[in-house]
């Protein structure tokens, strides 16, 4: 499993940034103390063209990579699929963000998200993670 603080790079920066997410797939189950190997986290996210610039603060060029607001802003208008990635340089760990546009399910894990402490950093799981 990887160290909480891995994740914490990202969500911590989410929420500075009030910035909505909710964490699905393998780092969602290791909440629920179903360990897994994991490389990176999945993050379902809100994002308004609006916040882009936000989102590009929050992930400075000498710390991540983070795409250019051009290609962040074609992804958010995606109804569907819409997707980056964003990796911290030091580790290369990596965090896929999925935006909602009109897919129900991902709207479906922001709404039943549950906030939880994780070895002492607070995120935004999605509470029916496990069943996925």
């Amino acid at each position: 499993m990887q160290s909480i603080n891995l994740f914490s790079l990202f969500t911590e920066r989410l929420s500075k940034h009030k910035i909505e997410y909710a964490i699905t797939g393998s780092v969602a189950s290791i909440a629920y103390g179903e360990p897994r190997l994991t490389h990176d986290i999945d993050l379902v996210i809100i994002l308004k063209e609006s916040k882009v610039d936000e989102l590009i603060s929050a992930f400075p060029q000498d710390l991540f990579y983070c795409p250019p607001k051009e290609i962040i802003i074609k992804e958010i208008k995606r109804t569907s699929r819409g997707h980056i990635n964003l990796i911290h340089h030091e580790t290369g760990f990596k965090a896929d963000l999925y935006f909602i546009g009109a897919d129900d399910i991902q709207l479906w894990a922001i709404r039943n998200k549950k906030k939880i402490d994780l070895s002492g950093s607070e995120l935004f799981i999605n509470i029916y993670a496990k069943s996925w």
